[in-house]
């Protein structure tokens, strides 16, 4: 039993310590297997931080910015820098040995505020490179925490940002050259943002506002009566698809509670979301267009008005160059006025000492007129009275010559009748002056040739006395009716310029075209009168102008030739004859030749200039028009051609052309 008993108890023990072995071997197995987990893991873990320092470090290396870890007390445990020069070499030394000393404190103590508050922040402070320059950091700074959660290291990311510190800068001091260039402006500016408005010391002028305080918390609306916010709403509109507004011209409300027109533009800023916009007060300039409309509104009415003064001026100035007398100036003059003013009562009134003459007004009437007339006053006045109207035109030999038109012209009253009416008078006072001269001086020497032939030196003395008397009114023409014509033109030139007349700008601009016509047949007649530049440049140059222009008003043309011709110092009126000469023939070839070609050969030989002419035109019978030509061109070329002993010669016949051949000597016995 008691065996029994121990082999059980054997066993018991037996099977405790077997089962003490497997826990044993399970336990042994559980650790080695943890381990392996564990190394295995650590080895991973491992390779995965080494690659993550590979990839933090080629990250690092590969970046241009400055990368550089410091501790607390700022020293730089870690460096990598493309940017300023640091070295390995300088790690250990404080990072704020690099700052500039202006921004040393504010960095110090941004960096002790991030190590405080565990946190990251942005500096930006300038550096000094180990080559001297100063440069601009922007630095991203962040803290990096131990395992007892106290801050180990601040790590540092620089990046050089001087060129955009500097573009910053430019950018600033632009736009305070801008603000300082808008407060100083003469011209009103203003800007609109945000609800406020911002207007220059300019534009509150204008405004009659006391400062910026009186923009504060108004509107658009409130700078416009409400008959115009429907307006306002429709450019706000365009604005918002456009972009900007285009000039526009409203009244505004002026904080003197007064009204003043305003002439605004502006562009519209979608970055900044601001409206920027000039204006100008143009409130004079509506008042004198209002009271320019107001002056002109007879004119409007008569759309014809300026083309029948400026056709009529036309006519009239193109008809002064076959005038021969004074006769045909006053019935032309009469014609003219009465057509225009489309009346039968004009005429020509001569006073005399004796009384009146030469009109169909009655003693009466005319003295009654006329005594209201101050002989002091200009060519220009216009007298007029329940008679109706005087204008003086000139004085000759103690005879005062007037245009009278009588009765009450309704015309008359309107301002561009009136400077036509002065304007037409001063070309007759001109013309009427001097030919009355002409006319009486060749009726003096009528008189004393009319039973004999004037020898050369009279003919010479006449023709002289001619070119004296074309060169007077020539310039009379030029320095009168000319620059009167011209200073019309300019005045309608700036009228048509306003902006106020615009739907009369394209008849205003042919009525200034009308002018310049006028203004281009007296430069004409002054050319014809007296050639420009005729000794200066010589005769064969001024015959060569002459050539051209007249080609330009003619069918035929003009073959000429001075080959042989040498410049021989001539006298004036040597040059002026053969000038002459020219004019003559040219005119006869333009009226009556029918020619399709003229030749001109001008040359010079044994002491003689000499001319010939011809033209294939339909010619004439020269025996017969010879016996009656006698104050016609052919008659005047022979006179003039006398006057200096030349000889002359003629050839034609009917449809065979004119031949002339001119010899005039160089040094004419009458030279002295």
């Amino acid at each position: 039993m008691d065996g029994i008993i121990n082999w059980i108890d054997v066993m018991r023990h037996s099977h405790h310590l077997e089962f003490d072995i497997a826990v044993i071997l399970f336990f042994t197995f559980a650790s080695a297997l943890l381990t392996y987990y564990l190394i295995n893991r650590h080895v991973r873990i491992s390779n995965q931080l080494k690659h993550l320092e590979y990839r933090y470090s080629s990250l690092i290396h590969s970046t241009f910015d400055v990368v550089a870890e410091l501790d607390p007390s700022g020293n730089i445990l870690n460096v990598k820098d493309k940017l300023l020069g640091l070295t390995k070499e300088q790690e250990g030394v404080s990072f704020f040995d690099i700052v500039c000393k202006v921004d040393r404190k504010r960095v110090k103590t941004a960096i002790a505020e991030m190590i405080a508050a565990k946190s990251a922040g942005k500096i930006q402070f300038r550096v000094m490179h180990e080559d001297g320059r100063r440069i601009y950091v922007e630095a991203y700074g962040s803290t990096v925490l131990d395992t007892n959660g106290e801050v180990a290291a601040v790590v540092l990311v620089c990046r050089d940002c001087t060129e955009k510190k500097r573009a910053e800068t430019a950018l600033k001091e632009s736009e305070d050259r801008y603000r300082r260039l808008v407060e100083l402006s003469p011209q009103p500016i203003g800007m609109f943002k945000d609800g406020e408005f911002y207007i220059n010391p300019a534009g509150l002028n204008v405004l009659r506002a006391n400062g910026p305080e009186d923009l504060r918390g108004i509107t658009v609306f409130d700078f416009f009566s409400p008959e115009h916010w429907k307006e306002i709403e429709e450019w706000i509109r365009f604005i918002d698809l456009n972009g900007y507004l285009p000039l526009a011209e409203l009244p505004f409300l002026l904080w003197d509670g007064s009204i003043g027109y305003m002439e605004t533009s502006g562009v519209y800023d979608p970055q900044s979301q601001t409206f920027h916009f000039v204006f100008n007060e143009v409130t004079a300039r509506k008042r004198a267009e209002s009271a320019l409309k107001e002056s002109e509104a007879r004119l409007r009415e008569s759309k014809e008005c300026y083309y029948q003064l400026q056709s009529s001026l036309d006519s009239f100035s193109r008809d002064l160059f076959g005038v021969l007398s004074i006769t045909e100036i006053r019935n032309r003059l009469v014609h003219e006025v009465r057509r225009v003013l489309d009346t039968t009562h004009v005429s020509v009134v001569v006073k005399s000492g004796s009384g009146y003459s030469e009109g169909d007004f009655d003693t009466e009437y005319a003295g009654h007129f006329i005594e209201q007339f101050e002989y002091g006053q200009s060519f220009e006045t216009i007298i007029e009275n329940n008679f109706g109207h005087l204008i003086f035109i000139g004085r000759i030999k103690g005879e005062n010559v007037f245009l009278c038109i009588s009765g009450r012209d309704d015309l008359l009253q309107l301002e561009p009748y009136r400077v036509w009416l002065k304007t037409i008078a001063r070309y007759v006072s001109v013309l009427y002056d001097n030919f009355r001269v002409i006319e009486d001086l060749s009726a003096e020497l009528l008189h004393r040739t009319s039973n004999a032939t004037a020898p050369p030196w009279l003919l010479r003395l006449f023709f002289n006395m001619t070119e004296d008397e074309r060169k007077r009114l020539a310039s009379d023409l030029h320095d009168t009716a000319l620059q009167e014509q011209i200073i019309w033109y300019r005045k309608l030139d700036s009228i048509a310029l306003n902006p106020g007349l615009r739907e009369h700008r394209e008849e205003l601009q042919r009525i200034a075209e009308g002018l310049l016509d006028v203004i281009y047949q007296i430069r004409l007649i002054c050319y014809e009168l007296r050639p420009p530049f005729l000794k200066e440049m010589g005769i064969v140059a001024a015959l060569a102008k002459l050539y051209e222009d007249t080609q330009l008003r003619s069918d035929f043309a003009i073959v000429f030739n001075s080959e042989q011709f040498q410049e021989h110092s001539l006298q004036d009126d040597l040059l002026m004859c053969i000038y002459r000469i020219n004019q003559e023939l040219l005119a006869n070839a333009a009226k009556h030749a029918q020619a399709s070609r003229v030749d001109i050969q001008l040359l010079s030989e044994c002491g003689q200039v000499c001319l010939f002419y011809r033209d294939n035109g339909i010619g004439f019978d020269l025996p017969q028009l010879t016996a009656e030509s006698r104050g016609m061109g052919i008659y005047g070329i022979k006179e003039r051609v006398r006057s200096l002993e030349g000889d002359i010669r003629m050839e034609s016949s009917p449809y065979s052309g004119l031949s002339v051949f001119i010899s005039l000597p160089v040094a004419s016995s009458l030279s002295n």
